[in-house]
């Protein structure tokens, strides 16, 4: 049976393939049994035995037909034989792990599995797609029937993570049931529970948000958030506040120096639907996330966006190729390097400036 009892750490992250983001599936070479959609429904697979359709058994997956071979001399389908679906990500990101459910596939699971990903910027075609860039994440892996294959990981930072996942509180929209939120188990001491967050990057925050929605008897009964600038130094944000059941508080507060990280801290216990910290970025910060997205992003990409801020196509490509930069300073260093050296006017200079400016903002 599949076992959902003990889920890797990275399963607690955001599903960059969840509909809720604007997922989908995009292609498949085959869906003759079950539909490719049930890919990335949300829940866990369902399994109805004798619900019989037109076409067999109604299995709550991805299912294709049985493959065979060339002919009568050669009835087996050949090892490189295989069949594909593609799933558009909702939002572009970092995969940290992957998960691949075979839930109530017993006796036709696929032999064997593999995994890639692409980066390719707007609204491709299938087509499209076939000719791009893929990068494997997962090799040729052997399957199990009926098991939920988790390949990756990642360490969370949090007190207690009992009843649900600390990463629930920065989800998208509001929680529907208290599930979709963080709760903790009960405290037997005196002590208190607490989240820490890293954010987006360095900013200043001007509005908190403690929503409690759903957590009507198992609320905490104070909240305070608090900061961590550059330096290590932690201060509050938000002080002790006492909290309302399924109540959202919202307060302002005033601006104070830019944070890296946030702490949630409950009192003494209990459960929390979202933490919304919002605020603004330092040019400092805009350009870190500025320089990440282009050190992350495939080389066909990093060069189109730095051809279309403003550098030529032999520049853009001399950028990309100096990657990863690690700050400013090694992005200037990339651009100065650049070839052919700057005129008298200083016109290239000015030229390229400006462009990784208009992009990075460095």
């Amino acid at each position: 049976m599949t076992d959902t009892t003990n889920p890797a750490a990275f399963t607690e992250l955001v599903n960059l393939a969840a509909r809720t983001l604007g997922a989908g599936v995009v292609a498949a070479n085959d869906e003759l049994f079950a539909e490719k959609e049930n890919l990335i429904v949300a829940a866990a697979a369902e399994f109805r035995p004798h619900t019989f359709g037109h076409k067999g058994q109604i299995m709550d997956g991805w299912e294709t037909r049985r493959r065979r071979g060339a002919g009568a001399d050669e009835p087996h389908p050949t090892d490189f034989d295989h069949d594909w679906a593609i799933v558009r990500l909702g939002v572009a990101g970092v995969v940290r792990g992957v998960v691949v459910d075979t839930a109530h596939f017993t006796g036709n699971y696929p032999e064997t599995a593999s995994v890639e990903a692409a980066s390719v910027p707007g609204t491709p075609s299938p087509e499209e797609l076939a000719r791009a860039e893929w990068t494997e994440l997962v090799p040729r892996t052997t399957l199990r029937g009926d098991t939920a294959h988790e390949f990756g990981g990642v360490a969370t930072g949090a007190s207690d993570r009992y009843f649900s996942s600390p990463h629930n509180l920065n989800a998208l929209g509001r929680a529907v049931v208290m599930g979709e939120g963080w709760e903790t188990r009960r405290r037997r001491n005196k002590d208190n529970d607490w989240v820490e967050l890293k954010l987006a990057g360095t900013g200043e925050v001007l509005a908190v948000e403690v929503d409690t929605t759903h957590f009507v008897a198992n609320c905490p009964g104070w909240a305070s958030v608090s900061g961590r600038d550059e330096s290590g130094e932690w201060f509050d944000l938000l002080p002790r506040t006492r909290l309302q059941p399924d109540t959202r508080h919202r307060v302002r507060v005033a601006p104070q120096r830019p944070v890296t990280l946030a702490r949630l801290n409950v009192f003494p216990d209990g459960g929390v639907a979202r933490l919304r910290l919002t605020g603004r970025l330092t040019e400092a910060g805009r350009a870190a996330l500025a320089l990440r997205w282009l050190n992350l992003v495939p080389a066909a990409e990093a060069e189109q966006a730095l051809a279309e801020a403003g550098l030529t196509a032999s520049e853009a490509a001399s950028v990309a190729a100096a990657r990863p930069l690690a700050d400013g300073a090694s992005v200037k260093a990339a651009v100065d390097a650049l070839q052919p050296h700057d005129t008298p006017d200083g016109e290239d200079t000015t030229r390229r400036g400006a462009a990784i400016w208009r992009l990075l903002g460095v």
